[in-house]
């Protein structure tokens, strides 16, 4: 039980979140933003720390505990969810996997 009421955790996995310092604006909440001004960081939205899962990682590579049987990497995109086009050279989604990484 955390100090402020409810303990966060993650959606996925059920883990409890850790804090993390924001590593686009290095915990301060603001960045630069034209020569002389400052806006609110997109990535912690101005709070300076971010709440990640310890295991985020595999998450993100589908190795966690609600990961489908069902799911794997897209063979024409290789989970990167874009291919270049052959003839016209310009990089776009996936059409096999719609852009999303794994069939």
């Amino acid at each position: 039980m955390s100090l402020f009421g409810q303990e966060r955790r993650c959606v996925v996995c059920g883990k409890p979140l850790q804090m993390q310092v924001c590593k686009t604006c290095k915990g301060i909440g603001k960045v630069r933003s034209g020569l002389f001004g400052q806006r609110d960081c997109q990535a912690c939205g101005g709070e300076g720390f971010l709440h990640v899962c310890p295991d985020a990682w595999k998450h993100a590579l589908g190795q966690g505990p609600k990961a489908s049987p069902q799911r794997r990497v897209c063979p024409t995109c290789r989970g990167t969810k874009g291919i270049r086009h052959p003839m016209t050279g310009q990089i776009g989604p996936c059409p096999r996997c719609g852009g999303r990484g794994w069939v």
